[in-house]
């Protein structure tokens, strides 16, 4: 591969480029912001980050050694980077989720970038969301979805042997989930699509004696009960994340019980065996039978990878502008019912 693709990141918070030092910096091991990903790739060149918050963009291009300015004009007015006077190739939407629509509007009106990256959820409602897809789209401007967990191999092979019938036929599910229906239990609406295929119907459980409010008053952390063409069997429990962060699954089949635990970091499988003490019938084994790690450390890598595959011969993008709408289509039917 002989391209290089110039990066703007909008955006220095944690995902975008400032997650503490020990944790994230050029020195560390682990790549958990867009900065490190598109820095650790020899085909990207990251030629600018822009924030509107004037602290953060001095302290990201101080760790990034790149440099840094508060709007889109400033980048293209004063940048010397032959890179962005040829036309920026990838711009990244990494600031709040409330941005996303206006910083995507604004992107498509100032430049025509080969690809946009947006961190999830997409935008902060489905019209939002519908609009600005719709004009990426009118432009030709491919979006990528930042869903992580579907970029980590582990997931990908766990849902292929879900599709082919390796474990049997699905029946029911769980996802133990914190901070926020629609922020984090967008992972979860997301997860159940990539796994089990078309939404069918959902209905958010509120009757309960105590709102779980985690994260904000406008996105509590809700039972929900769905369903999927796939999984017609679905629960997403609530947990405070107040005591500590949790996002687990369990999937059930007609083999055994599939548990993505540690955030989906590790895969397990337990399979059925035969009763041993109490009677002639099947029952969980107690012993793992296969264990995976999902390395979802190297999620943004294997993103950019999937991007620049993308730009270079078509492959696919693995979570598309239309996978975000379909999420923020489902939230809609979910609160239209509360």
């Amino acid at each position: 591969m002989e391209n290089k693709y110039s990066v703007v990141i909008i955006g220095a918070g944690s995902i975008g480029a400032l997650k503490p030092y020990n944790i994230d910096s050029p020195k560390t091991k682990n790549i958990l912001t867009h900065a490190h990903a598109v820095m650790n790739n020899k085909n990207l060149e990251l030629v600018g980050i822009i924030d509107v918050d004037e602290k953060k963009r001095d302290w990201a291009a101080e760790k990034w050694g790149v440099s840094a300015y508060d709007s889109i004009d400033t980048l293209l007015e004063l940048s010397n980077k032959p890179a962005v006077k040829d036309g920026i190739d990838i711009f990244v939407v990494a600031s709040p989720t409330f941005t996303h629509h206006h910083v995507i509007k604004e992107i498509i009106e100032k430049t025509k970038p080969k690809l946009i990256i947006c961190e999830k959820p997409f935008c902060s409602s489905l019209e939002k969301s519908e609009k600005v897809f719709s004009d990426a789209f009118e432009l030709e401007i491919p979006i990528a979805v930042n869903y992580l967990r579907r970029y980590s191999k582990a997931i990908q092979e766990l849902r292929e042997r879900l599709l082919s019938g390796f474990y049997g036929k699905i029946i029911s599910a769980s996802i133990v989930y914190t901070r926020g229906l629609i922020r984090d239990g967008s992972h979860a609406v997301d997860i159940c699509r990539y796994f089990f295929g078309e939404f069918l119907q959902g209905i958010i459980l509120n009757e309960t004696d105590e709102e779980i409010n985690d994260f904000s008053d406008e996105d509590l952390t809700y039972p929900v009960f769905l369903s999927y063409r796939n999984c017609k069997n679905i629960m997403f429990i609530p947990f405070d994340g107040r005591a500590y962060s949790v996002f687990d699954m369990e999937i059930y089949t007609e083999e055994g019980k599939i548990t993505l635990t540690e955030h989906f970091e590790t895969i397990k499988f337990y399979p059925k065996e035969k009763e041993k003490i109490y009677g002639n019938f099947q029952s969980l084994s107690y012993k793992c039978k296969t264990k995976e790690t999902a390395n979802l450390k190297n999620s943004l890598v294997e993103l950019y990878n999937n991007c620049i595959e993308y730009l270079e011969s078509r492959v696919p993008l693995i979570c598309n502008g239309a996978d975000g709408l379909e999420v923020h289509q489902i939230f809609k039917e979910l609160f239209e019912k509360l």
